[in-house]
């Protein structure tokens, strides 16, 4: 057995910097969680857009062939043209096309849920495949303060955790430039006969001490401090440009929820005027004012305007989760750090 005396603080450098390490690695793994709840909540909002455009593309489908079908009687009684006739097939076609397309991106948004679950695509696909609604947003998120996010934010506290372990180094390199003096002990056994190893007679204690210094090295300990520093230095800077690439990240993703919400109250207006002009073209058409062409294209721009506020209600939602993820997610950083400590131990 040896023990070092830690004269210069070396053995305790080294095991800061080895906690600092292990728990720089329990972020990394926070990290790498929020990333992917991030991914699979984006994939869900995907999925049940995609859902929502292959309803849409279903519907207008059905919208685009009965005005081709009212646009052929037209045109056969000689009150359209047989160019009006031809553009409204050929639409009736690209909207088959879109649907089409429609389908294709729901089973794929499926197979990516999927994918992020972990879970084969033959247990999931006949529960996600079953239509839902889209997330709703939400009216507000607390984004808190700047220096909030320096303790919530698992890539700061990695970095963090990464400069403190290279400021340890240093001080490991600066140990190294003065002598190390151990104490050691052995105990063993010595006899002449196999019989004798067991009697109190043959028990051999040793115990001594020793001195390491390299004196003659060539500069070598120095040019360790120099390189321990460099790193540190570069672990400084990694650490705030983590720091400055969270800031500009939350700001950015604050600014997109707060237009994303701007653009879904605009598109809940326009959803909500289109749906009132159908009524009254309903109404209109019931009353022999309008022809049923008329009705139907009123129609197609009820789900043209119900399309796009899926789309904006959607884009609401992953807006919310971008900066959900920015601002460092709903995890306590305090609990994780004990765990890599106790881990550490």
């Amino acid at each position: 057995a040896s023990w070092e005396i830690d004269l210069w603080g070396r053995q305790a450098r080294q095991t800061q910097a080895a906690d600092a390490r292990s728990q720089s690695a329990a972020l990394s793994v926070e990290g790498a969680r929020l990333q992917l709840v991030a991914e699979l909540a984006r994939a869900y909002v995907d999925l049940r857009l995609a859902q929502a455009d292959q309803a849409t593309a279903q519907a207008m489908l059905d919208a685009r062939v009965q005005l081709a079908s009212l646009t052929d009687l037209r045109a056969n009684s000689g009150e359209a043209s047989a160019i009006e006739a031809n553009r409204a097939r050929g639409e009736a076609e690209s909207a088959r096309a879109a649907l089409a397309n429609a389908q294709a991106a729901s089973r794929a948004a499926a197979l990516r849920v999927a994918v992020l679950v972990g879970a084969p695509p033959a247990d999931m696909l006949p529960r996600l495949e079953t239509p839902g609604p889209i997330p709703q947003p939400p009216a507000a998120i607390a984004a808190g303060l700047p220096s909030d996010l320096l303790r919530r934010r698992p890539d700061i506290l990695g970095a963090e955790r990464d400069l403190a372990a290279a400021t340890a180094d240093i001080g490991v390199a600066k140990a190294d430039l003065f002598p190390r003096l151990s104490l050691s002990l052995a105990v063993g056994q010595q006899a002449r006969a196999v019989s004798d190893l067991f009697s109190g007679d043959s028990t051999r204690l040793q115990g001594g001490g020793g001195l390491f210094w390299p004196i003659f090295n060539g500069g070598r300990a120095r040019a360790m401090v120099r390189a321990a520093d460099a790193r540190a230095q570069a672990a400084a800077a990694r650490y705030d440009g983590a720091v400055l690439g969270a800031l500009a990240d939350s700001e950015g993703a604050i600014n997109r929820f707060d237009r994303s919400l701007a653009a879904l109250d605009a598109a809940r207006t326009a959803a909500a005027r289109e749906r009132a002009a159908l009524d009254l073209s309903r109404q209109r058409q019931q009353a022999g004012e309008d022809d049923r062409l008329a009705l139907a294209r009123a129609d197609l721009s009820h789900l043209v305007a119900d399309q796009q506020l899926a789309h904006a209600q959607a884009a609401a939602t992953e807006a919310a989760i971008a900066l959900h993820k920015a601002l460092g997610g709903g995890w306590d950083p305090e609990s994780r750090l004990a765990e890599a400590r106790s881990d550490a131990r």
